[in-house]
């Protein structure tokens, strides 16, 4: 059997059982988004079955180079699994279990407070209702949650900005999302997470204020609004801090 052919396949197997192994693991959401995983998982199976098929075939030598290439992949996609993630700050956890399982806790899809209902979506959910145009209307009153950002300029003002990292793809296409809120009190830290329970309103004169987010290309403020908060309240990170769905309907992704 020849030695390029026979490495070859194993190389293409390595690969497989290495994406195989990915789409097992209960940390792919820190990879990719988990709506992906049936096809990396799938794409695995292929290449373990085709890899093996190729080591086992006889016929026409291949060329060995091919196989160092395919090996190096392989070490690539294991190395990228098993490497920890760039350290962040302390507000911005990375760890935790899979969608499935943060799932499984029961959060009500809204909150009644002093006899006024308020629906809990997620910031993206929002965003998309609240953009010019939407076929889909935002609830009069929302219950949205996330962390805490805030320049000199919105502290002027009162408001600071409520922002959440949504994620298409993968880490690489990250980016945040959030409003401009209004509240009464005194602005939270930066940092910190709540849920605030909220309105939306006219934005007002000029462009959305500028922010930056840690781990993120650039972040997204509603152009158009601001959330002007009735209430808010200190919450937990929820277990994976990303947003990787978004729902048109009740029950949202909160």
């Amino acid at each position: 059997m020849p030695w390029g052919r026979l490495g070859r396949g194993l190389a293409l197997a390595a690969l497989g059982g290495a994406m195989l192994r990915l789409a097992l693991a209960e940390n792919y959401w820190m990879f990719l988004n988990p709506r992906f995983q049936w096809l990396t998982g799938g794409t695995g199976l292929a290449l373990v079955l085709l890899g093996l098929a190729l080591a086992l075939a006889r016929g026409r030598r291949c060329a060995a180079p091919g196989a160092a290439v395919m090996a190096l992949m392989a070490a690539l996609a294991l190395g990228a699994q098993q490497a920890s993630l760039p350290k962040a700050p302390e507000h911005t956890p990375l760890t935790g279990p899979t969608p499935a399982q943060e799932a499984a806790q029961a959060i009500a899809p809204r909150i009644t407070i002093d006899g006024l209902d308020y629906v809990r979506l997620n910031l993206a959910e929002l965003l998309v209702g609240a953009m010019p145009g939407s076929d889909i209307a935002p609830p009069e009153r929302v219950a949205v949650r996330g962390m805490v950002v805030r320049t000199p300029e919105m502290d002027a003002r009162g408001e600071f900005a409520l922002v959440r990292v949504h994620i298409v793809c993968c880490l690489a296409d990250a980016v945040g999302v959030g409003f401009v809120v209004r509240h009464a009190g005194a602005p939270p830290e930066p940092g910190t997470w709540i849920e605030a329970r909220a309105t939306l309103e006219p934005l007002g004169a000029g462009p959305a204020p500028q922010v930056l987010f840690p781990g993120v290309i650039g972040v997204l403020l509603g152009e158009n609004h601001a959330l002007a908060a009735a209430s808010i309240q200190p919450v937990d990170p929820p277990e994976v801090p990303f947003i990787f769905i978004l729902r048109d309907r009740e029950p949202f992704a909160y």
